[in-house]
């Protein structure tokens, strides 16, 4: 690489990378996990159990993007 021996790395926007992706971490794992932890997850969980047996139109749709994935990778 021709001006590689001219890079040099910016302690500022390393750490403001840092912090940002800390925050960013915090935001989308702890908010979601305070939200449903208030919530009875045993009930929700049961019941979504027995749904998925049922067949229907929202199982299908879920089937169909599941086996959508499968095919792209």
């Amino acid at each position: 690489m021709p001006r590689l021996a001219e890079t040099r790395l910016d302690t500022a926007v390393l750490l403001y990378s840092l912090l940002l992706c800390l925050i960013t971490g915090i935001l989308f794992g702890l908010v979601p996990a305070l939200q449903s932890a208030g919530k009875e997850l045993h009930g929700t969980l049961k019941e979504g159990a027995r749904g998925s047996s049922e067949g229907g139109s929202r199982g299908r749709l879920r089937s169909l993007l599941v086996v959508a994935e499968m095919a792209v990778r």
